[in-house]
């Protein structure tokens, strides 16, 4: 083989943010192995990421390439399996086998493909340093007529269409969208595109740890283990999180001493696994065999990251990690409400008290206003209350829950424009019943999971410090028999 661009070539990359910025390329983020391949007539080579070669696992993609590439080239883009309408991360992995039989009955059974989205070289020359709206159309002309197995990926300088791929795309498994610069030159390992990517979230128990290796014998923690629980109450090992600075590792081990307990009588110990046959830690597969996966129990309490809903006056939003508030916000919506309640034209003629009864009619219109303000926000919507009350399509005892509806709603899109919201992981609300129900039945019509609610927090809060304090035993508080 012998290329303008040699192998290996660490990919270019993309750095984080958390909204799509304007004035670039957008393309979909595939989610499936990023692959450079590069190819001198006969001679197909598949490079990872980290530069090492995939040519062996993915016997069709060599011949899918020298069918449809340009016979002098080097290209990046992905390996995905596409299953139905989607794609299947999990049947890749699957891929990665030491039997080179198994992995011909899986090119067979579930084929990959290869999505194309930049052309690093072409025939004698090479394009790195050519501007990417160069490159593309280039690759756009050498795959104009390639078949299924090889494609160009689809692009954009639409932000509002690259918007809508991010939205619709997640249910077809794709990851999020990439954003570049349309005269940005090839700049492998560099992080110089941009990635919007789906986050989701999920609040899990930290429920042991393993020490780090790479420090001495009790020194430093290396990795927390996470579980959650499953419909039957049975806590499932589901990850390990080890992010963490070198000083974060030491403070750890004092933290968590509190915590340890012994492995015989955790929900992953060797004797309670036995009889239940659920998942725990420390299993031997041909993926870890020799590796030390001994860890440390602890009692399953610690939560490593929630955030919390406080609705009411001054509403508080907070972040907990690790046991402590790394990020707190306070918004002003109830105290807005009463202002606008009672101090404002909106509430001009309205009754001089409300019901506890809700209008659900009124209050789900208020949201879906919030909703739909986008970007505007609520504000260009709050008088719409007087206008449908004075034109008839709102009576006046139901413009009070409008304007709550309304108002949460604004919070809710403000929670969700800022990062603080994730549509599969709400926060935790903690409160009055009857208003933590608002706010529940808001988060339906953002099309977010139904929250929790935490009823009597205060009391079991209350109970806890009494019990640290060691003021009352072990039995709990149960709330209204004291």
């Amino acid at each position: 083989m012998k290329l303008p661009v040699m192998p290996p070539v660490k990919p270019m990359l993309a750095k984080s943010q958390p909204t799509i910025p304007p004035g670039l390329v957008y393309e979909p983020k595939w989610d499936g192995f990023r692959c450079v391949i590069f190819r001198d007539g006969g001679d197909v080579e598949l490079g990872s990421r980290n530069e090492k070669p995939l040519t062996r696992y993915f016997p069709e993609v060599v011949e899918a390439v020298k069918a449809n590439l340009p016979e002098r080239c080097v290209v990046d883009g992905e390996i995905v399996i596409v299953a139905g309408d989607s794609l299947d991360f999990e049947a890749l992995l699957q891929r990665i086998h030491p039997a080179e039989s198994r992995v011909r009955k899986l090119a067979a059974e579930t084929p990959a493909s290869f999505v194309a989205f930049d052309l690093l070289a072409l025939d004698d020359e090479s394009l790195m340093d050519q501007p990417f709206s160069r490159r593309r159309e280039l690759l756009a002309e050498a795959l104009a007529s390639s078949d299924s197995r090889v494609l160009l990926t689809p692009a954009t300088d639409s932000v509002e269409l690259a918007q809508r791929w991010f939205e619709v795309f997640e249910g077809a498994g794709l990851d999020g969208v990439v954003a570049k610069s349309p005269q940005l030159a090839y700049q492998p390992d560099q992080r110089v595109m941009v990635k919007v990517k789906h986050e989701r979230t999920a609040d899990c128990v930290v429920a042991g740890f393993r020490w780090h290796r790479a420090s001495a014998a009790g020194a430093a923690v290396g990795s927390l283990m996470l579980g959650l629980y499953n419909d039957d109450g049975v806590l499932q090992h589901v990850g390990v999180c080890g992010a963490f600075s070198a000083a974060r590792r030491r403070e750890l081990i004092a933290e968590l001493e509190p915590y340890r307990v012994d492995e015989a009588s955790h929900p992953w110990g060797v004797e309670v696994a036995a009889e239940v046959g659920d998942r725990r830690p420390g299993g031997v597969t041909r993926w870890n065999a020799g590796k030390d996966l001994s860890w440390v129990a602890l009692r399953p309490e610690l939560a490593g990251h929630v955030r919390l809903l406080l609705p009411g006056t001054h509403s508080k939003w907070i972040d907990v990690r690790d046991g402590r508030i790394v990020r707190l916000a306070t918004m002003m919506t109830g105290e807005l409400y009463a202002i606008l309640r009672e101090h404002s034209i909106l509430g001009a003629g309205l009754p001089g008290a409300t019901g506890s009864a809700l209008d659900a009619d009124a209050f789900d219109a208020g949201v879906r206003a919030a909703r739909d303000s986008a970007a505007a926000g609520a504000l260009t919507k709050l008088f719409s209350a007087r206008a449908l009350m004075l034109d008839g399509r709102l009576g006046p005892g139901a413009v009070p829950d409008y304007l709550s509806g309304l108002l949460i709603g604004e919070e809710l899109r403000a929670g969700l424009a800022s990062g603080w919201l994730r549509g599969d992981a709400p926060p935790l609300l903690v409160g009055d019943e009857s208003l933590c129900a608002r706010y529940s039945r808001a988060a339906t019509a953002f099309h977010l999971a139904r929250p929790d609610t935490v009823l009597e927090a205060s009391a079991h809060g209350l109970w806890r410090i009494a019990r640290a304090a060691a003021l009352v035993g072990e039995t709990p508080l149960v709330y209204g028999e004291h």
